[in-house]
């Protein structure tokens, strides 16, 4: 029997995320899967209690950050500018050298000074389905149903995990939260561990083999 109304199967990706929140996340249970995620990303358990979690469900971290800041918007964009050169030198060959990604315009995974607008504009829109913020880490999940993994040209970070994880590194950086370790899982209904943003999120050693995950919490 179908769970959506009228017995139709709701397939947006923000409704199953929510139904995963509410229906696994929203308790106790969200330690232990904190736990588990830093256990795959460190090698060693990760010692947290409820009280020192936050979460949050669809978050645009450096767009609020922007918004709220009491700085001059061009002061923290060109602060943007800098973390991501001083954090992602040489990107752009890294993913040009990667077989199965899509080899970027010109204008991809730029660094120079006219690539601020554009690298500004990516980072506004970035949005991460769920983050967890631990003392020592900032957990970041795409939660899959039955969309592919976004990857667009038009854009200056093209391929979506890798700008959700520069985003979210350059957020903690320019929020004075540089100690948190930025640990990327995945969620998803069915196999990624072939598709080529997985592969070189793991070949960076951004996203560890373990925290690939089924919408159980079981390890794909």
């Amino acid at each position: 029997m179908k769970d959506g109304i009228l017995k139709i199967d709701n397939r947006t990706e923000n409704w199953k995320t929510a139904k995963l929140y509410h229906e696994r996340l929203s308790n106790a249970c969200v330690v232990d899967f904190a736990s588990k995620i830093i256990r795959a990303a460190d090698q060693e358990p990760g010692v947290i209690k409820r009280e020192d979690i936050s979460v949050e469900l669809f978050w645009k971290g450096f767009r609020d950050l922007r918004y709220s800041s009491s700085r001059d918007k061009q002061t923290i964009n060109e602060k943007v500018l800098s973390k991501y050169k001083r954090a992602f030198r040489g990107l752009r060959n890294d993913v040009m050298g990667f077989p199965g990604l899509s080899a970027p315009r010109k204008h991809n995974y730029g660094m120079d000074d006219g690539c601020l607008a554009a690298l500004v504009s990516n980072l506004m829109n970035t949005e991460i389905d769920i983050v967890i913020q631990t003392p020592a880490h900032l957990l970041i999940g795409e939660a899959k149903h039955t969309q592919a993994l976004g990857a667009e040209s038009k854009n200056l970070l093209v391929h979506q995990l890798i700008r959700q994880y520069v985003m979210a590194t350059v957020v903690a950086q320019i929020s004075h939260h540089e100690w948190l370790k930025v640990v990327p899982f995945i969620v998803s209904t069915a196999p990624v561990r072939k598709r080529a943003q997985i592969r070189f999120m793991l070949r960076k050693g951004w996203l560890a083999d373990g925290n690939l995950y089924g919408w159980d919490l079981k390890p794909l």
